[in-house]
């Protein structure tokens, strides 16, 4: 629970949803785990002065429970990433988990999107071309997007030592490189 350390805390496990008592509050009360939106906290802030008026920061959790699908097919994370963090059982049928991730709201940085130069011929919708555009993010390529991204991890960082959330024991699952 020290500061620093988020993203796996000991409760709601994928087969915590077969607990009777897990459905019957749901049924009964409309209460528990499954009466979730699914994201489970949200957290708005100005990395400056700057940004007051006008956060910059954005911070989401999501209950994840282990799941290593939640990170390979919506988070779009490549399996290489998830194979040098943490360890297995991470994301295994006992695994439990809370992914929280902090979001820059107004980039400096600009990325660009682009046609392929196949797309741009006439047969586009050919099925060796699926005409989808090129994407470049820009990430990181801006010094002040940066700092104040850090600064988001920082703040992530104290909410997950906050009393509330340390009460679930968190570790921080580190990327192997």
């Amino acid at each position: 629970g020290k500061e620093g350390g988020a993203w796996l805390p000991k409760s709601g496990g994928r087969l915590s949803l077969l607990i009777p008592s897990t459905i019957t509050d749901y049924l009964l009360r409309g209460q528990g785990l499954l009466s979730s939106s699914g994201c489970e906290f949200g957290y708005f802030g100005a990395s400056s002065p700057e940004y007051e008026g006008r956060p910059d920061l954005q911070v989401h959790g999501m209950v994840t429970a282990g799941d290593s699908n939640f990170f390979t097919e919506l988070l779009k994370i490549p399996k290489k990433i998830l194979e040098d963090t943490g360890v297995p059982s991470d994301f295994g049928l006992f695994g439990q988990g809370l992914a929280v991730g902090p979001t820059l709201l107004h980039p400096k940085a600009r990325g660009e999107v682009r046609l392929r130069p196949s797309s741009l011929e006439q047969n586009a919708t050919s099925a060796n071309n699926k005409g989808y555009p090129i994407i470049d993010y820009e990430l990181f390529h801006n010094e002040e997007d940066i700092s104040r991204l850090i600064e988001g991890i920082r703040r992530t960082q104290s909410i997950m030592a906050q009393p509330a959330m340390a009460a679930h024991e968190p570790t921080l699952l580190h990327i192997r490189a």
